[in-house]
């Protein structure tokens, strides 16, 4: 798996996966980051893939009583200084990638 880009990771590239991994780092190291870019690659088949995760991260950054726009909520998958997402996995022939960019 290859993440260029997403959040707050530039460029990570995992090459062995088991049945049971564990991430572990420091606070705001990425851990989230990564999850959700593994949820993205293996649930998106269209926008929803992306509606859910951001509807997911809703629940435990806004407070219920504030609405959030969905262009606000998707937004926060993207850096702040990078406005593009690349995720590219590959595994026993099967090609996965996504790329996409945010626009105003």
């Amino acid at each position: 798996m290859h993440i260029h880009s997403f959040r707050g990771l530039t460029e990570v590239s995992l090459e062995i996966f088991s049945k049971i991994n564990l991430f572990v780092g420091e606070n705001n190291a990425g851990k989230t980051s990564l999850l959700e870019a593994i949820y993205l690659i293996a649930n998106y088949i269209s926008k929803q893939g992306f509606l859910r995760l951001v509807r997911m991260r809703e629940q435990y950054m806004v407070s219920l009583v504030r609405t959030v726009p969905t262009e606000e909520l998707i937004s926060w998958l993207f850096s702040e200084t990078v406005k593009s997402i690349e995720i590219e996995f590959k595994l026993e022939g099967v090609h996965k990638h996504i790329k996409c960019t945010l626009e105003e």
